[in-house]
């Protein structure tokens, strides 16, 4: 391997090492200091043969890809944007699978239960895909967790990796630090927990030369002391150099792997970059029958089939041809000339020697390794799950309480009080004209006060209009009905009575000898309304108004009388409910409703968002790389939104029955259990359209669109029983 991966430390003449139930041998050639390391090993770090990957009938992704990383060695991929390098990467982790093909990560397929996804892999995708609520600390702990790592340990590699990468300090937060911190932190977790394997996904794009170099000669260091493993995607070929192999990749297959040396003596010229230019003409320009005596030329292990149409070629290959002069500057050193493969081995040894024989780097990096084994490589067990759990559960509430925690638990509360405060009350203070004939008659001016008189028949209309609740009407007087109509017109009342002239003695003869009295008496014993019923609930609200005052206004006017008050009664007796009471305000008909329908919209939304933000930031495909599986992210989100619900509905019990007097019959811990189901449902609900949705905008409309259709189908705002019986159906089977 070259003096790329000359050790500082020493090992051990026999050193054995068990990787996913397989022996690795690791020696060395005689001598103490200074000798290459190499591994005797048939068992490749990763297998990739006879790949085949398609989206779709007509997107060819893979095409027969064989790949082969050799442990303890650095394989660089590279490849124009878009030649499948990625969906390798995704697949090796066991984030996706071949359509054909086999992969063998350590001799087992990802996946296969034990290693892979899980602690025996690194991954760093190329999204930063970290939580920006998170501190690099909490970071490193919560991917520690998900790994298996005990706190002792976590704590001394973090310590370790914090020096060796010169992050600031550990408390800052995600979201406050530059790019190029936050790649670092992200190549952090990748290494926090030892890892045999590194997969990197383009870790130095973006970042600036100096990082850069850092982050490759951090690299040669894991694989020259810790025997790592490291499979990396680049868009910069000349960094390549610093590789065991270097694998060329274009429209999903491979059309080289080799060694930089073997490819510079292959080629003959000095610069990566040119022979990957020279590959892709050669390619682009081949027919099958060219391509497979050109693969048999350089040794190349792939195959030539479905060779793609000649302009596609065209056009990476000028995405290439752009990039040469780009890669060069990056790599210059004086005087214009670009660094070779020589140049930048002897960069790395120049770096060495100006080290101190026993520097931190070194330091860091054998404590970063003397506890490799720590991270549970079979990671199934139902301990590790739980730990899975628990650190899924703890991030869950941190995200939570720094994101905008008010969303989850100040306004449900403030919605349940603004509707409670809107919605339900009679309304107060509604304009209604008055016409009466009777004091007209009598000689009273319009404007004079109205006063009953107590005794029988005596100004029985006055006494009727002191039954009226001040606190719902506001009485206008009127001489005629053109005025009153006019006032209806300009909304400034909402309908007027109307009082015919001798109505007291008219209703006094009305009822004292009912078998006599004549159509006129029926008719001057008349009060006539005339109302604006545009509004519903107020027209109706006022004629329960009137309808009630006028029954306690005749019962008073028959006890005055000296006639018996069961005289005027309805002949219908209606007992007291067995269900409910006489007295239920809209409020507390309306207040259950809209509570279960918030617990069913806000987890509706905000886990559905939840869900989609962490596809779409990379966060959850790296916690699923870490061995977290879909059912542990489940369980981890419900234990959260319970602990939500639970807090939501008892703040919204307090609010309706402290606040409000909103009284709570039954059982209360029945009553919060079945408000968390609901929310419950909802929560399932929001992660089915987190699988359907790719955005939250979409997530959010499809929730909407969902919600008012089940909360009016409930029966929630009107009676099931008055729907179409097409809908009662639907609306039971909801």
């Amino acid at each position: 391997m070259g003096d790329a991966y000359r050790s500082k430390s020493t090992f051990d003449a026999d050193l054995f090492c068990s990787v996913a139930g397989h022996k690795m041998t690791i020696c060395r050639s005689e001598g103490n200091k200074g000798d290459d390391i190499g591994v005797v090993n048939s068992l490749p770090a990763i297998e990739v043969r006879n790949a085949h990957k398609s989206f779709g009938s007509k997107i060819h992704v893979l095409q027969n890809l064989n790949l082969k990383v050799e442990t303890g060695s650095i394989y660089s991929l590279l490849g124009s944007s878009g030649c499948g390098k990625t969906t390798v990467l995704s697949c090796i982790v066991g984030l996706q699978k071949l359509d054909r093909g086999h992969i063998n990560v350590f001799g087992e397929p990802p996946g296969s239960g034990c290693g892979v996804p899980g602690p025996q892999v690194g991954y760093m995708p190329q999204e930063i895909s970290l939580y920006n609520e998170f501190s690099i600390e909490e970071s490193l702990n919560y991917y520690g967790r998900l790994y298996g790592m005990s706190s002792a340990n976590m704590k001394d590699s973090m310590e370790s990796i914090l020096r060796l990468l010169e992050l600031p300090c550990a408390s800052r937060r995600i979201c406050t630090l530059s790019g190029g911190q936050r790649r670092r932190v992200s190549f952090a977790i990748a290494v926090i927990h030892r890892p045999p394997l590194l997969i990197l996904d383009e870790p130095t794009v973006g970042v600036d030369p100096l990082l850069r170099e850092s982050i490759w000669s951090f690299l040669r260091q894991l694989v020259s002391m810790q025997r790592t493993s490291v499979l990396i995607t680049t868009h910069y070929i000349q960094e390549a150099n610093y590789s065991t192999t270097i694998g060329v990749m274009r429209s999903g297959r491979l059309l080289v792997e080799a060694s930089p040396q073997d490819l510079m003596a292959q080629f003959k010229l000095p610069l990566l970059e040119q022979i990957v230019l020279t590959l892709c003409q050669n390619d682009a320009k081949s027919t099958p029958e060219q391509c497979h005596k050109n693969l048999k030329r350089v040794g190349m292990n792939s195959s030539c089939e479905d060779i793609e149409n000649p302009k596609e070629h065209h056009v990476s290959l000028q995405k290439y041809t752009r990039g040469i002069n780009y890669y060069s500057n990056i790599f210059s050193i004086g005087g214009g000339k670009s660094m070779t493969l020589k140049d930048g081995m002897g960069f790395a040894r120049k770096c060495d020697k100006e080290s101190n024989s026993k520097s931190s780097c070194d330091s860091s990096l054998q404590d970063i390794g003397k506890n490799r084994g720590d991270a549970d490589l079979c990671c199934r067990d139902a301990v590790s799950s739980i730990n899975r759990i628990k650190a899924l559960t703890i991030k869950n509430f941190v995200v939570l309480l720094r994101s905008v925690p008010s969303v989850h638990f100040v306004v449900p509360a403030i919605q349940i009080v603004l509707i409670c405060l809107a919605i339900g009350p009679d309304p107060k203070k509604l304009g209604f004209g008055v016409i009466n004939e009777e004091m007209i008659a009598n000689g009273f001016p319009t404007d004079a006060p109205c006063v009953p008189n107590p005794g029988c028949g005596v100004a029985l209309s006055c006494r009727y209009l002191s039954m009226l609740p001040n606190e719902s009407l506001h009485l206008k007087s009127y001489t005629n009905v053109s005025d009153a109509l006019e006032d209806i017109r300009m909304g400034t009342i909402w309908g007027y009575l109307q009082f015919p002239k001798n109505f007291s003695a008219y209703l006094i003869d009305r009822g004292g000898n009912p078998a006599f009295a004549l159509d006129e008496t029926y008719d001057g014993s008349r009060i006539t309304f005339e109302m604006d019923m545009s509004n519903q609930q107020i027209g109706h609200n006022l004629k329960r108004i009137f309808i009630e005052a006028f029954y306690t206004f005749i019962v008073q006017v028959t006890l005055d009388c000296n006639l018996n008050p069961r005289q005027v009664e309805l002949p219908l007796n209606f007992k007291t409910p067995i269900y409910g009471s006489d007295g239920t305000s809209f409020s507390e008909f309306l207040a259950p409703s809209v509570f279960l329908g918030l617990l069913f919209f806000f987890p509706l939304c905000s886990s559905g968002i939840a869900y989609i933000s962490e596809k779409k930031s990379g966060t959850l495909f790296r916690s699923l790389v870490a061995g977290v599986t879909t059912g542990e992210i489940m369980v981890a989100f419900l234990i959260s939104q319970i602990a939500v619900l639970m807090t939501q509905s008892g703040l919204a019990f307090l609010i309706l029955n402290v606040v409000f007097k909103i009284p709570i019959l039954g059982s209360v811990p029945l009553g919060l259990s079945l408000a968390v189901l609901v929310g419950v449902g909802g929560m399932s609900m929001g992660f089915l359209i987190s699988v359907i949705c790719q955005e939250e905008i979409q997530a959010v409309l499809l929730a909407i669109g969902f919600f008012f259709p089940n909360f009016l189908l409930a029966g929630m705002v009107w009676p099931i029983q008055g729907m179409p019986i097409v809908l009662q159906y639907i609306a039971y089977l909801l």
